[in-house]
């Protein structure tokens, strides 16, 4: 049976509805619809807050980088996921693979240039890297999304190696800072601060959610952490997130959980126009 998060979907999703009808023109969601938005807002979310922990982690633990840091926290990301082994976080992979892949479909829209000076992968790279660690770490869980998402065949064959490698390396670097029993450890706190008015149905879906704390308890029971550091909600007026190692802060923006709605919102869009034609 699909462990999925349905309690606090159906209590979150009251928050988000009223937004998604103002936010689409009055595009009006089926129930269908309207739980796969909390679901796909809430994955994205959940690994971008990863990824960021990732870079507190190579800041926190001093851990060198042979490569560009953004890829290997993407990595860390999806492996910490992966390892979860429950139907939630493999739903949050999937949807998160999906949410680079409508970036990147709505960059190209929009006109948007491809900027292969960033220090980020570019967002179909991303997709397929997330794609290929899936199908790598197992074939029969997510051997299906992989074809749907259209993953060619001949770059599966090194998936599975590719994960195991990966995940071996990153065990190896974080090995000398995982929590031991008798360990004391430092805090994690989480904050959620005030938003504007625009801004409070997100507020209000990511603390029934409880993203921030669940990923809070996983740190704290598994890493021995040299300081006391932040995950904290914000309203920033721009849709990013961040790790403010000066501030010792996670940072996730409001609004980024309301770009994350309006990518889902214009796939719907998308498959509307799809079909009238």
């Amino acid at each position: 049976m699909m462990r999925r998060f349905w309690a606090y979907i159906l209590s979150g999703l009251l928050m988000l509805q009223f937004v998604a009808a103002q936010a689409a023109d009055e595009l009006v969601l089926t129930k269908d619809q309207q739980a796969s938005l909390v679901r796909f807002i809430n994955g994205n979310a959940t690994w971008t807050i990863y990824h960021e922990m990732g870079h507190a982690f190579v800041s926190l633990f001093e851990i060198p980088i042979l490569g560009k840091e953004e890829d290997a926290v993407d990595n860390l990301a999806t492996i910490i996921m992966l390892l979860q082994e429950n139907e939630q976080s493999d739903e949050y992979l999937k949807e998160t693979a999906l949410g680079w892949f409508l970036l990147d479909e709505f960059a190209g829209l929009a006109g948007e240039e491809l900027d292969f000076s960033d220090d980020h992968s570019l967002d179909q790279q991303r997709a397929f890297q997330t794609i290929c660690f899936l199908y790598g770490a197992d074939e029969a869980i997510f051997g299906e999304f992989t074809q749907m998402m259209g993953m060619p065949e001949d770059k599966l064959e090194n998936c599975a190696a590719d994960f195991a490698r990966t995940q071996t390396s990153w065990d190896k670097v974080l090995a000398p800072f995982i929590l031991k029993p008798d360990d004391k450890n430092f805090e994690v706190a989480v904050i959620y601060d005030d938003v504007p008015s625009d801004l409070i149905p997100y507020k209000a879906s990511l603390q029934e959610a409880q993203i921030l704390e669940n990923i809070q308890q996983y740190i704290v029971s598994n890493y021995k952490l040299p300081k006391a550091f932040t995950l904290k909600a914000v309203a920033c007026n721009d849709a990013n997130a961040y790790w403010d190692a000066e501030a010792s802060e996670v940072i996730l923006c409001y609004e980024l959980l309301a770009e994350f709605e309006k990518l889902f919102l214009f796939d719907i869009k998308q498959s509307i126009a799809a079909e009238k034609n």
